[in-house]
């Protein structure tokens, strides 16, 4: 059994691959993806018996197929720029739910990966096997959207620890060249009165060229006094300019530490988005197993009443294929009671509140038939923003 029409003969080989991996107590597997032209079909096989053995074998086929809007849908609420594909565990085809893509860029077994697309963008990655099935998910981001903000803020710091040490260098050099004259003036009086008391001075109580000598010794000792009393003053405007280069310093280690927070937080980033990726995973799974397993009809709409999911039962009862009713109103696809449906799904949409026990008449598909009586339950459903 296939869901198109257009589904073209698989090989014996395919076949034998599908029965050896079905366990003696399974009642039903699913097999891995098979290319069709440019997509990929796969099979739900379950064994038929009678007392105890197993006569035949019962192969549902369908092929993967989604529409662009619906990707997209899907590829947004993982992330911007984020490429989806699924495959077979062994790695030998994979799809982007529509058509056959190239493999993820990781190898085979790698939960996590870094890598290079096909198009030489590096990307940062995670596939995980798809539990009651012989298929991996993958999920691809462009490695620059994840670090580019860390390592524009990490080229900004730099630049800005940059122009701190090149302004430091510059002052450090003023600084130097302003205490060259005055130690050199200072070596200069240091040679000329090796040692004494700078307090002191001579009496000047003679007019001879003793006098004169004390006299210019007062005055060379006086110097020396006014020149000690200028590097003093020197040395003070040092230590205000050491001080400011103290606090230039404290915040570079403040803008260091603010890299390094930066860093963790977007450590943290990716290993939320791991956690996120493993639960889509697993939500899908669910969902697509809820569907397959659900004993009533059941479906999704969107907010203009088309189908965009429907599960085997449903299918059965308005007797179409599940890809025949995707995309299509009630209307179209019932039109006896198409428009009371769609009138209730507006009114579940308009009062956001549920519409419960909608009571339904449908003919019977020969006309002679009796017509089939349906209850429906409709509920709104909102996405994590809100939608």
């Amino acid at each position: 059994f296939a869901s198109s029409n257009s589904l073209g003969a698989v090989g014996d080989t395919v076949r034998r691959t599908i029965l050896a991996s079905l366990a003696p107590d399974d009642s039903a597997v699913t097999g891995p993806f098979v290319a069709q032209g440019d997509s990929v079909a796969y099979a739900t096989v379950s064994p038929v018996g009678l007392n105890g053995t197993v006569t035949r074998w019962v192969a549902v086929w369908r092929r993967l197929s989604a529409t662009e809007a619906s990707r997209r849908s899907l590829t947004d609420l993982i992330g911007t720029h984020a490429r989806l594909a699924l495959g077979n565990a062994t790695g030998d085809l994979w799809t982007d739910l529509n058509s056959i893509t190239t493999p993820p860029a990781g190898n085979p077994g790698d939960t996590l990966f870094e890598g290079t697309s096909t198009n030489g963008e590096r990307v940062l990655g995670s596939r995980v096997p798809i539990a009651g099935s012989p298929w991996e998910v993958a999920v691809e981001f462009p490695f620059s959207d994840i670090l580019e903000p860390t390592m524009r803020l990490a080229r900004w710091f730099f630049l800005g620890g940059l122009a701190l040490l090149l302004v430091g260098g510059i002052i450090a050099a003023v600084i130097a060249r302003s205490l060259t004259r005055p130690i050199a003036q200072l070596a200069g009086a240091t040679e000329g009165i090796r040692s004494g008391d700078y307090t002191r001075r001579a009496p000047l109580d003679r007019d001879d060229e003793i006098g004169k000598l004390a006299m210019a010794f007062n005055t060379m000792a006086d110097a020396i006094a006014d020149a000690r009393v200028k590097l003093q003053d020197q040395a003070g405007d040092l230590e205000r300019r050491s001080a400011a280069l103290s606090d230039q310093s404290r915040q570079t280690e403040e803008a260091n530490r603010q890299l390094r927070a930066a860093v963790e937080s977007a450590e943290q980033a990716r290993s939320s988005l791991e956690v996120a990726l493993r639960e889509n995973a697993r939500t899908v799974a669910e969902l697509d197993s809820v569907l397959s397993s659900a004993p009533v009809g059941f479906a999704f709409h969107d907010r203009s009443l088309r189908y965009v999911r429907v599960n085997e039962r449903l299918a059965t009862f308005l007797g179409r294929p599940a890809v025949d009713i995707v995309g299509r109103r009630p209307s179209e696809i019932v039109p006896g009671v198409g428009h009371d449906l769609e009138a209730g799904l507006s009114r579940a949409l308009d009062t956001e509140r549920p519409v419960l026990d909608l009571e339904l008449s449908i003919p019977g598909p020969l006309g002679s038939d009796p017509a089939r009586e349906w209850l429906a339950t409709l509920f709104p459903v909102r996405t994590r923003e809100g939608e």
